[in-house]
C-alpha cells in the first residue's frame, strides 16, 4: 500500500521540539567557536550562492583572488548570517574543507586556521565597532586610542596596520541597528553614525590593497523603513561605499528548488530509496487527474495499490 510522508521518511527530532530562538543564528555563535563545524555541515546544503562565497572567499584568504569585499543580498529573512558563519567555519577549520569544498578548490588554497573578527550590529560595546573588530584581531593596545577617550575614527592607515599581511577574515551583520543607535550620537559637527562609515569605508579600502582581506558584509536594503535623515543618510553612504567595491552573492535562490533542498536536508535524516520514489511517482501521475480522488481512498486505493511499497 502507499506509503505517507511521514511512513518512508525518518524525520530529525528537531521537528518534534521546535523553538523559535533555534532557527535564528547569531555570529556571536562563530565567535564563540561552539564546536568545530561538522555537525553545522552535517545540516546544511550547499545552495550555489554558497559555493560562489566559498570559493572567491576562501581564495581570496589564500591571496589568489582580487575580490576582497563581498555583499550578501538576500530578499527573505535569514541566509545572509547563515552564510557568514559557514564561512568562517571554514576559514578557521580547515579539516573541514575536504568534506564540503569541491577537490580542485581544496588543492588551491594554501591557507591554515584564518584570524576572524565577527560583528553584530545588535551589540553596542563600549570600544565601538572598530575597537571590537581590532580587540578579535589581537590589536587591542593600538585600537584603544580610538575609544578610549571618546570615540575616533579610523583611517585607511590604520586598519592596514592593525590588519597586516596574516589571513584575515572580517563579518559585518546587521548593521543598520548600530547605525540607528550611532546616527543619534552626536559629536562634534556630526554624529558616531558619520565616524562608524568613515571608518568601515577605510576598512573597505585597506582590505583592497591586502590581499589575505577578505571582508563580508550584509546588505543594508530594506531595512529601517521609518529613517531618522542621519540614519538614511548613514545607510546611503555606506551602501554606495560597499556596491563601489563588493561582489554581491545571493545566499539562496527562490526561483530554483534550493528552498526545498534545504529544508529536506536539515528536517529529514533518511530518504526512501529509489524504487520507493518511483513508484509514488507513477502512483501519482496515473491518478492524481482522472480518478475520484474521494471515491479510491474510501475503497482503499486504486486495485494495485497495494503493490507499491
Amino acid at each position: 500500500m502507499i506509503r505517507t510522508v511521514r511512513q518512508a521518511c525518518r524525520f530529525n527530532s528537531i521537528i518534534r521540539d521546535y523553538r523559535m530562538s533555534q532557527g535564528i543564528e547569531n555570529l556571536a555563535e562563530l565567535i564563540n567557536d561552539e564546536g568545530d563545524g561538522r555537525e553545522f555541515f552535517s545540516r546544511n546544503f550547499v545552495t550555489h550562492g554558497m559555493e560562489q562565497l566559498f570559493r572567491e572567499g576562501l581564495l581570496r584568504l589564500s591571496g589568489k583572488s582580487d575580490q576582497a569585499v563581498f555583499e550578501l543580498s538576500q530578499a527573505m529573512g535569514g541566509g545572509k548570517t547563515h552564510m557568514m558563519i559557514a564561512l568562517g567555519l571554514l576559514a578557521r577549520h580547515p579539516h573541514l574543507r575536504s568534506q564540503v569544498l569541491a577537490p580542485d578548490l581544496v588543492s588551491r588554497l594554501a591557507l591554515g586556521s584564518t584570524r576572524i573578527a565577527a560583528f553584530n550590529g545588535r551589540n553596542n560595546p563600549d570600544n565601538y565597532i572598530w575597537g571590537e573588530i581590532a580587540t578579535q584581531l589581537g590589536a587591542e593596545d593600538a585600537i584603544k586610542p580610538h575609544w578610549a577617550n571618546g570615540p575616533k575614527a579610523v583611517d585607511q592607515r590604520k586598519w592596514k596596520e592593525i590588519i597586516g599581511d596574516q589571513p584575515t577574515l572580517i563579518l559585518l551583520d546587521e548593521l543598520p541597528p548600530y547605525l540607528d543607535n550611532a546616527s543619534t550620537q552626536v559629536f562634534g559637527q556630526g554624529t558616531l553614525a558619520n565616524m562608524v562609515v568613515y571608518s568601515l569605508s577605510s576598512l573597505m579600502s585597506a582590505a583592497l590593497e591586502l590581499p589575505n582581506c577578505a571582508i563580508v558584509v550584509a546588505n543594508l536594503s530594506g531595512s529601517y523603513k521609518s529613517q531618522t535623515k542621519a540614519l538614511s543618510d548613514a545607510i546611503s553612504n555606506l551602501q554606495q561605499e560597499t556596491r563601489r567595491q563588493a561582489m554581491t552573492i545571493t545566499p539562496v535562490q527562490l526561483s530554483g528548488n534550493e528552498i526545498y533542498e534545504i529544508l529536506k536536508k536539515r528536517l529529514i535524516d533518511e530518504l526512501p530509496d529509489e524504487r520507493v520514489v518511483a513508484a509514488l511517482l507513477e502512483f501519482r501521475c496515473r491518478f492524481s487527474g482522472d480518478v475520484p480522488r474521494g471515491r479510491d481512498l474510501q475503497a482503499g486505493g486504486p486495485e494495485n495499490a497495494d503493490q507499491i511499497p
